[in-house]
């Protein structure tokens, strides 16, 4: 069939494009004359004949220069930082709209003759919020439904929900005034927010009123007087809330049980696709591993393979290779894992005596610096070590005299070895013995200096003051008396 042929077969569905474009023009408000470029994304712009009739009318010439995946993935991520609290853009505004009319029906009452109301029309922006007055004297339901139900998707419920509002009673013998508050958010999600009783009432309100407005106005040429504010009260009319409501929703949603069973549903296939990335990636890993380890065995790993179990793991190598490509092909996580752990029985310890080789330099490098500066600050006789006592100096320089000699030996015996040997030590067992040494002498070496004693000399109590003149003579021996007159 030729091209020519299978445009003239579809023009009926290839004419159904210019519908869409017309309503979408009229929601707009817009004109062709209005569109200044128009760009084409997605699967049809590889549609010669598409393009042309959606060329034909707009009569601009048309552009593809947008990746469908790359606009979509950057306008989602765009918007999801706009709504996160996380993340701050730059300015830029998405304004969502409603693209189906919502209206709310209720039963007829002797106050109301009105059953319904487009609370939200087409294109109205959200979220959006609102109010419904009521004058009910008992409970009430209200419904919430599509407004063009023929506009709507194939197979999309035009009801939305029932809404009751209860406790509603009269007041004062009156229908009490319900104000219903809907709201739309930025899902495009309907909901009934709340539900509430606002009565009227008269209040006296304070009114401040000029005296020149209550004066009778002064005499032609008289010097006007300041005008000073009198107060005055009206009555006014004001509604008051009275109390919040209880209200009911009952939705075209799914039932819990059945929402429950989905959700398990669910949960089973994203566990089975879990399993199946786990497989593939345990495949690959072990594809991996055999083309690694066989490139490596007669390279950096030749020296600390066992000569007597080379050739025979190469070739165990090899065999996983093309069960791999043969049986193994399709199997389960587990025959994957196990054939792994079969080979690791042979190369891991060849990878391990090969990675120990710089690990154990380098951690026998750091345990004889740490030996010679811990020694070095046991034995010194700087000022702020001159208050530890010389014995618990002395049981650090043992303790490192002890691990320098532990070793000088294991490096002797590990000399001693071939590389494809047991290690006489490894590199864990070397940075242990510097833990040790270092957790042991850092606690001594780093003892505070005691503070100095302060001794307290006592006071010397002051000298009393001599008595007075009269006093001493009326203490003082009369000698007279004793001496011999002739």
């Amino acid at each position: 069939m030729k091209r020519t042929e299978f445009e003239e077969l579809a023009q009926d569905l290839i004419s159904r494009v210019e519908a869409p474009i017309k309503q979408a023009l009229e929601s707009a408000g817009m004109t062709v004359a209005d569109i200044d470029a128009v760009e084409m994304v997605g699967g049809s712009i590889r549609i010669p004949s598409l393009k042309d009739r959606i060329q034909a009318f707009f009569g601009k010439e048309l552009s593809s220069t947008l990746n469908q995946d790359e606009a979509v993935a950057r306008g989602a991520a765009l918007q999801c930082a706009i709504l996160s609290p996380s993340f701050k853009v730059r300015d830029f505004t998405v304004q969502d709209i409603t693209d189906y009319p919502i209206k709310m029906t209720w039963q007829a009452t002797p106050e109301e003759e009105e059953t319904e109301l487009v609370v939200f029309n087409k294109n109205n922006t959200i979220p959006s919020t609102k109010v419904l007055t009521f004058y009910r004297s008992g409970p009430f339901d209200l419904e919430a439904q599509y407004a063009e139900p023929e506009n709507i998707p194939t197979g999309i419920n035009s009801w939305i929900a029932r809404f009751s509002v209860k406790n509603v009673e009269p007041i004062n013998g009156e229908p009490a005034c319900v104000k219903v508050k809907a709201r739309v958010n930025v899902h495009g999600i309907l909901s009934v927010e709340s539900a509430y009783v606002v009565e009227e009432v008269i209040k006296e309100e304070v009114v401040e009123a000029s005296k020149a407005e209550a004066a009778v106005a002064p005499a032609e040429g008289a010097e006007e007087a300041a005008a000073a504010p009198v107060t005055e009260t009206r009555k006014v009319k004001k509604l008051v809330k009275k109390g919040d409501l209880p209200v009911v929703s009952t939705t075209s949603s799914l039932d819990r049980s059945v929402i429950a069973q989905l959700k398990e549903r669910e949960n089973e296939m994203v566990a089975s696709d879990k399993l199946v990335v786990d497989t593939e990636m345990a495949k690959n890993t072990l594809e991996e591993y055999i083309y690694d380890t066989r490139s490596k065995v007669d390279g950096v790993y030749r020296d600390y393979i066992n000569p007597a179990d080379k050739e025979k793991f190469v070739q165990d190598l090899n065999d996983a290779e093309n069960w791999l490509y043969d049986e193994g092909d399709e199997t389960t996580k587990s025959v994957y894992a196990a054939k792994l752990a079969e080979l690791h029985i042979v190369g891991k310890p060849v990878v391990e005596r090969y990675r120990e080789v710089e690990a154990r330099s380098i951690a026998a490098r750091e345990l004889r610096e740490s030996i010679n500066q811990l020694m070095s600050q046991a034995t010194s006789t700087e000022e702020k070590y001159a208050h530890i006592p010389e014995q618990e100096k002395n049981s650090i320089v043992e303790k490192c005299s002890k691990a320098l000699t532990w070793i000088e030996n294991k490096d002797e015996r590990q000399s001693m070895l071939k590389k494809y040997e047991t290690p006489a030590v490894t590199s864990a067992e070397i940075r242990k013995q510097r833990d040790d040494i270092v957790y042991f002498a850092t606690p001594i070496l780093n003892k505070l200096k005691p503070k100095p004693v302060v001794v307290e000399t006592p006071e010397t109590p002051a000298t009393p003051a001599p008595e007075k003149a009269a006093s001493e003579e009326e203490t003082k021996h009369d000698d007279s008396k004793d001496m011999d007159i002739d």
